[in-house]
């Protein structure tokens, strides 16, 4: 199973950031090309998402010291609550390197709402769903906030 590819250039080389699923249950990798239209070949060895973590929907995001980081969601599926994680990349970006970073939980939302009809309802812990992450660089390089959104019916 794969899906979400995205394509970034990075440096002199065009990189697929795609959901993988791996036989063991993980997921996520890292492709490469020369041109933008492919052919993408596998460029990290296995999954550049934290080991033993049900990941998707990772994307680049560059830092201002050029360092490249892959920004994901750590899947509901495993942890109930989804979460958005930022995990650095080492340079070529071919694997992590360091911690993965808390950015986020699906329930810190104000909008957010319990998934319904999720699976492991039994259990009647809450499931929230993140999905397709993506930054938003600020010219000022300030901290953003955002505002708390009212709920739609």
């Amino acid at each position: 199973m794969y899906w979400a590819p995205e394509v970034h250039k990075y440096r002199d080389h065009w990189f697929m950031f795609a959901t993988f699923t791996a036989p063991n249950g993980y997921r996520g990798t890292v492709l490469r090309a020369d041109d933008p239209a492919g052919l993408f070949t596998p460029w990290s060895e296995g999954a550049t998402t934290p080991r033993k973590w049900q990941c998707l929907d990772g994307t680049l995001f560059v830092d201002h010291h050029e360092q490249p980081w892959i920004v994901l969601c750590h899947e509901w599926t495993q942890i109930r609550d989804g979460a958005v994680y930022a995990q650095r990349l080492s340079d070529d970006p071919s694997r992590p390197t360091g911690q993965p970073v808390f950015i986020f939980n699906a329930s810190d939302a104000a909008w957010s709402r319990p998934m319904q009809g999720a699976p492991f309802d039994d259990y009647k812990f809450p499931v929230h769903v993140t999905d397709g992450p993506f930054l938003f660089r600020l010219q000022s390089r300030r901290k953003a906030r955002c505002p708390p959104m009212a709920a739609t019916a």
